[in-house]
Order: C-alpha cells, then sequence, then structure tokens
C-alpha cells in the first residue's frame, strides 16, 4: 500500500507544510514549504488548501505538474483577519469555507481555474456576541447546506450554500462544540469542554449526549478536551486529548450511538486525524508526532517525529 499526505502545524518560517509518502517500508519526505502557523489542511485532489500568517494570506497548492511531487503555491487571496481555524472545499459549488476561532467569523471564498476571488465575510461576533468563536465549518452531503459550529455560542449555525443563515440549533450550556460531521439529516458534534459526542436532528435539535471518556478518566476527573471525528461505515470514531484516546461509537436505529471501546492515540494531545485505507492518521501536537494505526486491530503501526503538527490530509 502506498499514498501521498501532507501534514501542517503551528510552525513558523519552518518546514511548516510538508508532503509526504506513506508505503510499507517507511515515509518518505517529498518537498515542504516554510509558512506561517499553517495550523489546518484540506485537499481536493492534488490540490491543498491551507493559509499563512503575518499577513494572513489564504493559499492553494498544487502537488502536482512540471515537477512531480512538488509543493507549488498557484493562488493567494489576502485576508483581513487575524487567523483562520478550520476548512471545508466544495466541489459543487466551486468554494472554499472556512472558520476563524480568534475573530469569530466565516467565509466563504470562490476557487475556480487556480484563481481565488468573491470574498463573503460574515462576523458572528457583531451578530451574536464577543464571546463568538467559529471553529469548524461544513457541508452537508450534497453541499446545498453549510453549518458552522461556534464553541462560543454553543450553537450550530446553518446556512445555504451562499452562506444566508437558514436556522441555528443551541446546545447545552458550556459543552464547548468543536467538530462536526454530517450525515444525512443528523449532524454528529465533538465538544471540547464537556467530552461528549452529540447527535443533532437538523428538524428536531439535539436527540443526544454521550460521554466520549473511559469511566475511570470521569471518576478521577482527569482534564480532557473532546478534539475531532470521522465516520467510517456504521461507526463514529472520536478523538480525545488528554486520555490521549479514540472513542468508538455504532451508529444503530434512527443514528442514536452506542459506545463500543476506546484505544490509544499512540501519542499526546491528538489535534485532527482522518482514515485513508484501513490507516487512522493522527497529529499528536504535544509529543510532536504523528501515529499510524490500524483501524481494526487498533495497532501501532509506525509513528514518526514531526514538530507541533495539527492538520492532515490526503493528496491524490
Amino acid at each position: 500500500m502506498k499514498f501521498k499526505f501532507a501534514i501542517s502545524g503551528y510552525n513558523e518560517n519552518i518546514n511548516a507544510l510538508k508532503l509526504l509518502e506513506y508505503s510499507e517500508k517507511g515515509i518518505r519526505q517529498l518537498d515542504y514549504l516554510k509558512l506561517n502557523d499553517p495550523s489546518f489542511i484540506t485537499s481536493y485532489g492534488d490540490i491543498i488548501f491551507t493559509y499563512t500568517k503575518n499577513p494572513l494570506k489564504m493559499l492553494a497548492i498544487c502537488t502536482k505538474g512540471e515537477y512531480t511531487d512538488k509543493l507549488n503555491i498557484i493562488a493567494e487571496y489576502p485576508l483581513e483577519l487575524k487567523s483562520m481555524t478550520h476548512l471545508t472545499f466544495s466541489k459543487k459549488n466551486n468554494c472554499l469555507y472556512g472558520a476563524s476561532y480568534m475573530d469569530g467569523a466565516i467565509i466563504k471564498l470562490d476557487y475556480k481555474d487556480n484563481i481565488f476571488s468573491n470574498l463573503k465575510l460574515i462576523s458572528h461576533k457583531d451578530l451574536y456576541g464577543v464571546y463568538s468563536k467559529c471553529h469548524a465549518i461544513i457541508t452537508n452531503e450534497d453541499e446545498t447546506k453549510v453549518c458552522c459550529v461556534n464553541i462560543g455560542t454553543d450553537t450550530l449555525y446553518f446556512y445555504d450554500k451562499d452562506l444566508n443563515c437558514v436556522k441555528s440549533i443551541k446546545l447545552k450550556n458550556g459543552c464547548g462544540p468543536r467538530h462536526a460531521i454530517w450525515v444525512g439529516n443528523l449532524i454528529y458534534c465533538v465538544t471540547e469542554y464537556s467530552n461528549e459526542v452529540v447527535v443533532v436532528d437538523y428538524d428536531k435539535g439535539a436527540i443526544q449526549y454521550l460521554s466520549t471518556l473511559k469511566q475511570e478518566t470521569i471518576e478521577s476527573k482527569q482534564e480532557s478536551y473532546g478534539a475531532t471525528l470521522f465516520k467510517r461505515g456504521s461507526k463514529i470514531y472520536v478523538s480525545n486529548r488528554g486520555e490521549d484516546t479514540i472513542a468508538v461509537f455504532r451508529i444503530g436505529k434512527e443514528g442514536i450511538l452506542a459506545y463500543l471501546e476506546s484505544f490509544s492515540v499512540w501519542g499526546k494531545h491528538s489535534r485532527h486525524m482522518i482514515e485513508y485505507k484501513d490507516v487512522i492518521i493522527t497529529c499528536n501536537k504535544n509529543s510532536h508526532s504523528i501515529s499510524f494505526i490500524n483501524i481494526k486491530t487498533h495497532e501501532l503501526i509506525r509513528n514518526i517525529g514531526i514538530p507541533n503538527p495539527s492538520g492532515v490530509c490526503i493528496v491524490k
């Protein structure tokens, strides 16, 4: 098995974005770029979308062309914001959606023919108060709706594809929703402050809250924070920072979850993770490492050192 992937992190003016190749023989670095704190990345095909700070600019980076397996910046767009936090690319709408935690804002930025254009920015701080912190932004499966996860107001805000607000769903006070995935009419949301996974029905609101921690962690009151999640088949995988585990839930009738088990992330403070070809890749920021975990056995395949990793995506 062989595939390419990219890693980004909280690093300034060093090799903060890396293009690597995974194979059974090991990990090989293909190229790198010196950027300022590209804390999150996403991709579509052979294009990586990320950002660099001071000043803040959105970037489109091609991994193919005249020089194979090289990182080439093909588009830039300046943003008058302090930072970005999360990105989602919509192929159907030819645009990039972004969320900014520090600015309490979301954006829509068109991307076509290697050109960024038509920025639309919505300030949640102006609309919903100074505590608004937009942590993630996602689309539904047919990319007709958008959801902003606001960790500061404990609310999910829903928009049409052009970021016209449609509705909002308030979660319980203080839970701190951080990331989410959208499956059919349901949104599965992981909370940072209460360490829960919340099942949200688009029409009915929140229908289930379930802890992502092991019972011994709850009883010991160990400090831990929910981080991110993904779906594979009939299961949801949720990562916890502090406990440093991945909790597994089975999706049952009407989307209700049942806890199955937890296993180690083989590192500390996993900020982001993805799954590809039976391999879970986790970015363990505090242990400065990337873990590759067999999704079936939960065993560590290998672990490599990367300074302050926080974002990972597959590159086709």
